[in-house]
């Protein structure tokens, strides 16, 4: 294991460790920070029982949650790395579904940076500012096509 593999399994088991604690419903799909850095970040939810429906594929309500999270978790790392506190909340969002997700699903934001300044303007102007953050989730295990897509307007203010 490398050590930035490491570095992100640590902070995987911290940041779900603290939003677990504030979104309790989180820990019953089991999401994993797989990768985060300046330009991205992405989340694995599992494909297990309690996310799985009927018919063997991931039950749309733990995609939205794993989209939810891949579009919030910049914000929330942002905030702790610069000891700042703002009020964050999700405004809109829109999905598409494309296709049954039948394995663990990987939830890519590529707005990170956009998140920090959208969380740097919030500070400096005092105001609430809004951004539209795009998620794509995919099954890599299957192969690499869209099983669905998320656009989340994410809302910050500073607290």
């Amino acid at each position: 294991m490398s050590l930035k593999q490491l570095k992100n399994k640590i902070l995987s088991w911290g940041v779900s460790l603290g939003i677990r604690q504030q979104i309790p419903l989180l820990s019953k799909i089991s999401p994993c920070l797989e990768s985060y850095d300046d330009h991205k970040l992405v989340v694995k939810v599992p494909l297990k029982k309690l996310t799985a429906n009927p018919y063997k594929s991931m039950y749309f309500g733990a995609l939205s949650m794993g989209a939810e999270m891949a579009a919030g978790l910049p914000v929330m790392l942002y905030m702790r790395k610069k000891k700042i506190k703002v009020s964050m909340v999700m405004r809109d969002v829109q999905g598409e579904f494309i296709k049954a997700a039948r394995a663990d699903v990987h939830f890519c934001c590529a707005e990170v940076a956009a998140l920090n300044h959208l969380v740097d303007l919030a500070i400096e102007t005092g105001k609430r500012q809004q951004l539209v953050a795009l998620v794509e989730a995919r099954c890599p295990s299957l192969d690499s096509e869209l099983v669905a897509k998320f656009a989340f307007t994410v809302s910050v203010k500073a607290a």
